[in-house]
């Protein structure tokens, strides 16, 4: 004879998770700009490279000026790799990464700015 207030209840089903359309299309944007702002950075810097022979070889360092420009986004492009990596992470998993790719955006657009003020500083532009 069995009890039928015995049976154990039926534990409930966790609700999945709804992937949010607009945090994959945000993640996205930001990641393509990023990218887009790195290849700016790229024609810029072979830009700056051109423009060594010119400066004046009192105030002119041109190699440390190069070093600091590529250094730069040697650092920066394995922080925004970093980045892409962690928001596609998040989006798989359904969890929001728009604020991941955000913070990738901002590093690359950091790169840009501190490779260019490294840069006029290495050759004497003030």
């Amino acid at each position: 004879m069995t009890d039928s207030t015995s049976v154990p209840p039926v534990p409930p089903v966790p609700p999945t998770r709804t992937r949010q359309v607009w945090d994959i299309v945000i993640s996205i944007i930001f990641l393509v700009l990023g990218l887009v702002t790195f290849g700016i950075g790229g024609v810029l810097s072979v830009f700056l490279a051109a423009f060594t022979d010119n400066c004046p070889p009192a105030t002119c360092n041109a190699e440390l000026g190069l070093s600091a420009v590529f250094g730069i986004y040697g650092v920066a492009a394995v922080l925004f790799f970093i980045a892409l990596v962690v928001t596609i992470v998040l989006l798989v998993l359904r969890r929001r990464g728009w604020w991941v790719a955000l913070i990738g955006l901002a590093v690359s657009i950091a790169a840009v700015i501190a490779a260019v003020v490294a840069y006029s500083n290495a050759i004497g532009m003030q």
